[in-house]
């Protein structure tokens, strides 16, 4: 026959195993938290397709290339290109410096 063995833990250890107990459910309630932490954080991300060359053209041809260059300088070409794709801005200094872009041109290539 086998026997069951029982192990009685004394009081210190009852003690410690709470102790223990209480550490895992906060390091798992972190975990949690960061992990909701990233997936909001992330949401506010922006997938955009590139123009097509003619897209690229039609800017080239309404700032003209120094202006072209002036614009890549700034780092503006992806908020046109946000802009282009969206029809919303996530720049207000290139939705000040390029608003007088005709984007309707942009868009049809």
């Amino acid at each position: 026959m086998r026997q069951k063995m029982v192990i009685k833990m004394p009081k210190n250890n009852q003690k410690l195993v709470e102790l223990a107990s209480a550490l895992l459910t906060i390091i798992a309630f972190l975990f949690i938290l960061l992990a909701m932490v990233f997936v909001f954080t992330n949401k506010d991300e922006i997938v955009v397709e590139p123009l097509s060359a003619d897209q690229h053209q039609q800017i080239v041809m309404q700032v003209g290339l120094s202006g072209f260059k002036n614009l890549i300088k700034v780092k503006c070409y992806d908020s046109i290109v946000v802009r282009t794709r969206t029809e919303k801005w996530n720049d207000q200094y290139c939705a000040r410096s390029y608003n007088h872009l005709d984007f309707a041109k942009i868009v049809n290539g």
